[in-house]
């Protein structure tokens, strides 16, 4: 496929960039692999083939340079061991019954149906702006997880964008935000208890003995951009906003269905599946790693989702609700078996695609890519800054290596014995910077989401684009201006009012009344163009 006229300055911008790179920068080597990455893919819209070429230059770059030795060397010391950590080989095996269990939900008609019946209106503007409200709908109902969200609803949701005259591009974004930005501000997901044990362990001995949990909770308001992408996705919802490139994309033509799907359905098949898929992530975690017949505390539930099985319990999690998904299957449960090669098959590419970002992610660890943008983060800010500095740098670092749990588990630690750092350094009272301390916390968790939903190396990216039906450039290029909106006013109206001594409190609410003064003060120039 030609590359578009964007695609040629996009890639022209990265030349540049590696070029000066070479002029400027004492080590430039540790950047150049997802650099090269993100050139190919600018040129070849092909992200397996773009991963794959960008950690095959890692490779060289950790080596001798010997060409005839970096196969040997990517497959034995990356993806090998790629697909031996627990997490990894659980997430491909989860990926692949989440995308089982997607099938089995597609085939039945009944989530489409209610969908539709949710939807249905004479008005053809309405009726597509009624089927994005209920995309974002369903998709904060799944805050457990990413990948469940983005597989579900990606599937689910294309022929009747088709029909509602939603592009998939639009979808892909529906889709991807109310995902990674969903289950960091949920009171409980895989992506939380994450970070829960980075928390504790970094915080444990110093002055600050809240419980990780507490803290966890406290840095939700604070969490600028999670929470601005959530706002903004309603409104572009709501109101069909549609900045460039997102207003050039068109609907594709609805192929016929051969029934009208919002005539046949059932609530409890619809919702059935919905509620076993929601239900068996936290039971899974607390058949597994609880330690009482019932929870009495948020230390108990904190501990069954901390626990070393968690890998495992995802995977009874996809087993039960596939299970859930055959028993609420209207019909002839064999119809439901049936459609599970489909979605395997259907999820096979984005395993791929995943498998070269987890290898690219390991050159980038041994080329310590993550330390060397992590290194201008320093002590040279005010702690006051420190959240702000936090977040962009963890922009930064999710942008250019595409995996959000790499990103907080690199900077959490980093920002917080940075914080901790400076207040035993400078005699600073620890009860008085303590308001600081959760907006640390929720800046690492939107900087690391700026990633999934900028960067063209991200899983939930790469599964959202490939559930929908659409290439990762193209998803990534229309995505990126609701991203930048989200991340400018969390800079500007958040991180920057408490840097300059705006109590955290205070500034939580003014980054999302700054998106909405920005998508009403653009709505009528935007529908004009469309």
């Amino acid at each position: 496929m030609k590359p578009s006229k964007g695609s040629l300055i996009f890639f022209a911008i990265i030349a540049g960039l590696i070029l000066l790179l070479f002029i400027v920068a004492e080590n430039p080597v540790p950047l150049l692999p997802p650099l090269i990455a993100l050139a190919l893919l600018a040129l070849t819209s092909s992200a397996g083939w773009s991963l794959f070429a960008g950690s095959l230059v890692g490779v060289l770059l950790i080596g001798d340079g010997s060409v005839l030795l970096a196969p040997w060397r990517w497959l034995t010391d990356h993806l090998w061991p790629s697909l031996a950590s627990t997490w990894h080989w659980s997430a491909l095996i989860f990926t692949l019954l989440l995308a089982a269990f997607a099938a089995i939900v597609e085939k039945s008609g009944a989530l489409a149906g209610l969908l539709a019946k949710w939807s249905r209106t004479a008005d053809a503007g309405a009726r597509s702006s009624r089927l994005q409200l209920s995309i974002v709908g369903l998709g904060l109902i799944c805050f457990f997880d990413g990948l469940a969200n983005a597989l579900m609803l990606g599937r689910v949701g294309r022929s009747l964008a088709d029909q509602a005259g939603v592009s998939r591009e639009k979808l892909a974004y529906l889709v991807d935000t109310t995902s990674s930005a969903v289950a960091c501000v949920a009171f409980l997901s895989t992506w939380s208890v994450f970070q829960l044990t980075l928390i504790a362990g970094e915080l444990e001995g110093s002055a600050f003995t809240e419980p990780a949990y507490l803290l966890f909770l406290k840095s939700i308001p604070t969490n600028f951009y999670c929470l601005g992408s959530l706002v903004l996705v309603f409104l572009a919802a709501r109101w069909n906003w549609n900045p460039p490139p997102m207003s050039e994309t068109t609907a594709r033509s609805p192929k016929p269905l051969p029934t009208d799907p919002s005539a046949s359905f059932s609530l409890p098949s619809a919702i059935g599946p919905l509620a076993t898929l929601v239900l068996s992530v936290p039971l899974a975690f607390w058949v597994l790693g609880g330690k009482k017949p019932f929870p009495t505390s948020a230390a108990d539930i904190q501990a069954a989702f901390g626990t070393s099985l968690g890998p495992y319990a995802l995977l009874l999690a996809g087993a039960l609700a596939i299970a859930g998904a055959i028993l609420f299957f209207p019909g002839k449960k064999s119809a439901a078996i049936q459609a599970i090669p489909s979605g395997l098959t259907s999820i096979l590419p984005a395993l791929i695609v995943l498998l070269m970002a987890w290898t690219l992610g390991s050159t980038l660890g041994q080329l310590e890519t993550g330390k060397y943008l992590a290194g201008l983060l320093g002590d040279r800010f005010q702690i006051t800054y420190l959240p702000g500095a936090t977040f962009v740098l963890g922009c930064l670092i999710a942008f250019c290596t595409g995996t959000s749990w790499g990103t907080m588990a690199l900077l959490m630690p980093l920002a917080l014995g940075t914080f901790l750092s400076m207040i035993g350094e400078r005699g600073l009272d620890a009860a008085e910077v303590a308001p600081l301390l959760p907006a640390i916390i929720g800046a690492v968790f939107g900087g690391a989401v700026f990633g999934d939903h900028a960067s063209p190396f991200s899983d939930t990216t790469i599964v959202s684009a490939m559930a929908c039906d659409v290439t990762t450039t193209r998803h990534v290029a229309t995505q990126l201006p609701y991203a930048i909106l989200a991340s400018g006013c969390a800079v500007l109206f958040g991180y920057l009012p408490i840097g300059m001594g705006l109590t955290p409190a205070f500034a939580g609410p003014i980054p999302l009344i700054a998106i909405i003064a920005a998508v009403l003060l653009t709505r009528r120039r935007l529908a004009r163009n469309q």
